[in-house]
């Protein structure tokens, strides 16, 4: 293979690797989300970190019976809530937005003002405390 057939095929293998990763990025978020939907605890409590506009919280059959914690930037919160109430009408009770600018505000005093107890089961970026 010569120096430049290799630079001929360097986007095509580029391509297949970031199909690749995808692949696995979507089976890996398939796999938590079977395990969750399967474990789900009523009245547990889910924690998400910047989840943009991830829609786990509204998707996951039963986690309804999940309260969850989305921790995000307030302008793609607002946005997102914007969203979220265009296409269900409204926002989802087991849903708490909360708002965090992680630059000024720890995670702890703001989950404290929102209700959120440790003692409660967690969950927390794919793994149940």
């Amino acid at each position: 293979m010569t120096d430049n057939s290799l630079n001929n095929s360097r986007p095509a293998l580029v391509a297949a690797y970031l199909l690749s990763v995808e692949s696995y990025r979507l089976k890996a978020e398939r796999l938590f989300d079977d395990r969750f939907s399967r474990e789900l605890i009523p009245s547990a409590w889910k924690i998400s970190l910047l989840p943009g506009f991830d829609a786990r919280a509204y998707r996951i059959p039963g986690i309804q019976q999940v309260h969850v914690f989305e921790l995000d930037l307030p302008d793609p919160q607002r946005l997102k809530q914007t969203y979220v109430k265009n296409i269900l009408g409204e926002l989802p009770a087991h849903v708490s937005y909360v708002p965090i600018d992680f630059d000024r505000q720890d995670i702890d005093g703001v989950m404290t003002t929102v209700g959120f107890q440790i003692a409660e089961k967690i969950v927390h970026n794919g793994r149940i405390a």
